[in-house]
């Protein structure tokens, strides 16, 4: 499970929710760069992905894992693009959502 978002509490709270959950974590990245450069030799099994990271928005990251068929999860505390297949929740979250979402993909 890779984690990007760049707020550092909510970073934390979600690390802790699939730890708690039974996922092992791929890595935790704060920006477009570091999560491209996070997969440049290994790929996670699923991507949680905030949308906006630090006022740039993670398009070039979602278009990266969605082409290379990794399935992502955006979080979002903004109404954004919607993407076929690409599930969308609305911070703040919860883990029973989390986890219903992740469990339908």
């Amino acid at each position: 499970m890779m984690i990007v978002e760049d707020e550092p509490i909510i970073a934390m709270d979600l690390v802790g929710m699939m730890e708690h959950a039974g996922y092992a974590i791929f890595g935790q990245f704060a920006s477009v760069a570091a999560g491209l450069s996070g997969t440049a030799e290994s790929l996670p099994d699923l991507v949680l992905l905030d949308e906006n990271l630090g006022g740039e928005k993670s398009t070039p990251l979602l278009d990266h894992l969605l082409a290379k068929g990794v399935p992502v999860v955006i979080i979002s505390g903004y109404d954004g693009e919607v993407r076929t297949g690409v599930p969308r929740l609305s911070k703040p979250i919860s883990e029973a959502e989390l986890l219903s979402t992740i469990e339908t993909l």
